[in-house]
């Protein structure tokens, strides 16, 4: 197991036997002693600095949010692990990975959190523009939101990265129990979606939250310190609360002459009659909703184009004959100029198919488009 996926550590070993095997398996201290003799121990770390340890006396008295720099998984590129923690029980309250390190996700995942374990009576976050508004700008949505469910937003102190060591120390236990494994999964299956990952994740977080003995707590699993702790805080979301008018980032956009508008380098065809005027749109992590007046003119559904790369956009040809698709430039001819085309990825995962009023224009080779 250990030459299969070289980053796997004693723990990661002990707990994928434990679940095979069921009943005789190896302890932990017996595989790092065989780790040890077969030379796949790595040298001991260096000293550290000691803190100044701080715990706040009771869960839900304090979660720490954050994410985690991206990391590269095959065909799903960049993803970012954004996490809620505990801090009095480490136990880990929501955690997905996410394609951004957008306010939408922070909200989203606030959202389940919030539905399945109540409020806490404080926050605790880095400074970051998702977070915190810089000064002279209107607080961000993230503020807003805390604010309004009387929960006290807490930032970090500058400079000061040991305030959010908790989670970084967990942070550091997925990149060495459950990131190798994940990665070669998602290689050995091109087809694997983000949601089958986020998926895949919550069973490994669900070992952690109740089987993981954590150090810091005695040896105990961080459910059994959150879920029977006498002196929970018990706040639960029974407040009737909109969350659409949260996570909706409202814009302006002009509509073109040929009754579209671009939201985020994609268009959109609205119905006739708009072209020349100025309508609302409001985006949602799953759909755009587009007004005129306050009336709804059109809802369109955003796709799972990141999780399946199945999901057709609409693309204006330039005066130059090319056009934009996932940060790439292809080239189909001047005569295609200002031509509205239909871009689908081809089931092979080779080819743009270019659509032009319902029929087959072109087919491009992926690989043929250049970096811009």
């Amino acid at each position: 197991m250990k030459v299969a996926v070289p980053a796997r550590t004693a723990v990661t070993i002990y707990r994928l036997l434990k679940a095979d095997l069921k009943t005789a398996f190896p302890s932990k201290e017996t595989i790092r002693r065989v780790l040890k003799r077969l030379g796949f121990s790595r040298d001991a770390s260096p000293g550290r600095k000691s803190y100044v340890k701080f715990e706040r006396d009771f869960p839900n008295e304090l979660w720490h949010i954050d994410f985690k720099g991206y990391e590269f998984f095959e065909h799903l590129g960049k993803l970012y692990l954004l996490a809620i923690m505990d801090d009095r029980s480490r136990y880990i309250i929501a955690a997905h990975w996410c394609t951004d390190q957008e306010e939408t996700s922070v909200l989203l995942l606030l959202r389940e959190a919030f539905e399945k374990w109540g409020l806490p009576n404080e926050i605790l976050s880095d400074n970051g523009s998702q977070f915190k508004n810089m000064i002279g700008e209107p607080a961000t949505r993230y503020y807003r939101l805390l604010v309004k469910l009387d929960v006290q937003p807490v930032y970090h102190r500058p400079n000061h990265p040991q305030t959010k060591g908790k989670l970084e120390r967990w942070f550091g236990t997925v990149m060495s129990s459950y990131f190798p494994d994940a990665r070669a999964l998602v290689a050995s299956k091109p087809t694997m979606t983000l949601k089958e990952l986020n998926d895949h994740f919550a069973a490994w977080l669900e070992w952690y939250n109740t089987q993981h003995e954590h150090s810091s707590l005695d040896g105990k699993p961080p459910a059994v310190v959150y879920l029977d702790h006498p002196k929970r805080i018990h706040r639960p979301l029974i407040i009737t609360f909109n969350w659409d008018a949260w996570l909706a980032i409202i814009e302006s956009r002009k509509v073109t002459k040929q009754n579209m508008i671009s939201v985020d380098g994609a268009k959109y065809i609205l119905p006739e009659g708009y072209a020349g005027t100025n309508v609302q749109i409001r985006k949602y992590h799953d759909k755009i909703e587009v007004y005129s007046n306050e009336v709804l003119v059109e809802t369109f559904h955003r796709g799972t184009e990141a999780e399946t790369g199945s999901f057709p956009v609409i693309r204006v040809v330039a005066k130059n004959g090319t056009f934009k698709y996932k940060r790439k430039v292809y080239t189909i001819g001047y005569k295609h100029a200002h031509k509205i085309l239909t871009v689908q990825e081809a089931a092979n995962g080779k080819e743009l198919l270019l659509y032009h009023d319902g029929e087959l224009l072109a087919r491009v080779n992926i690989c043929d488009g250049m970096d811009y």
